[in-house]
Order: structure tokens, then sequence, then C-alpha cells
């Protein structure tokens, strides 16, 4: 079952590549052709809307990391709520009682990982 699941998920992706590919392609494309009719009519036409191209995929790319930097945290806030979302089995889940009753349990950190406390204390710099 496991390698059946791993080969379609390969195939996706692959496939997901190429399309990837694919439409990148035929943005660059129409970009291109665009502005080399621009460019006969405009030469200043045509480096206004190629700005403007690259501005929009600066854009694009902006929200695209925004979106992934979501994936991300969601991630982070399951992992931090003791649940696994996208780690396969093995991982045994913990309920709040018992991750609790863990830290309590813990015992207490080696001395020299310690900070000892400065004698005294820092000085507010005066107004000038």
């Amino acid at each position: 079952m496991q390698k059946a699941a791993k080969a379609l998920y390969e195939s996706a992706r692959d496939v997901f590549e190429q399309v990837k590919a694919s439409l990148q392609r035929l943005a660059e494309l129409f970009v291109e052709a665009v502005a080399r009719v621009l460019a006969r009519v405009d030469k200043h036409k045509a480096y206004l809307f190629l700005r403007a191209a690259v501005a929009a995929g600066v854009m694009a790319l902006g929200v695209a990391l925004n979106l992934w930097g979501l994936v991300e945290l969601e991630k982070l806030a399951h992992f931090a709520m003791g649940m696994t979302p996208f780690i396969p089995g093995g991982v045994k889940e913990y309920s709040r009682e018992e991750v609790f009753s863990i830290l309590k349990n813990a015992p207490e950190p080696p001395a020299s990982w310690r900070l000892e406390p400065t004698s005294q204390a820092p000085q507010p710099s005066k107004p000038t």
C-alpha cells in the first residue's frame, strides 16, 4: 500500500512539475509577444510593460511565499498542540495532561547550565 501511495505521489509530483514549467513558459511567451508588439509601436511603452510584468511576478512570488508561510505556521501550530498532521506513523501522540506531567516530573538542568545572577543591576542611562 505504501509503495503504491509513493508511486502515485511521485507521478503526481512529476505531472505538477511539468504543468508548472509549461505555464511558466506560456506566461514568458505571452509577455515576450506583447513586449515585441509594443516595441514596434513605442519602445518606452514596451519598457513600461516589462517593468509591470516584473512587478506582477514579484507580487505573485510574495503571495506564494505568504501562503507557504501560512502552511508552515499551520504545521508548527499542530506540533505545538501535540498533533502530528504530516508525519507518518511511528510517532506517539500525548494528551495535554500527559505532556504537563512529563514536564513537571522532568529533572532539573545541571548547575553548569544555569546563569548566575549578577551582583549589580544595570544602571539606567542618564538623559542628556
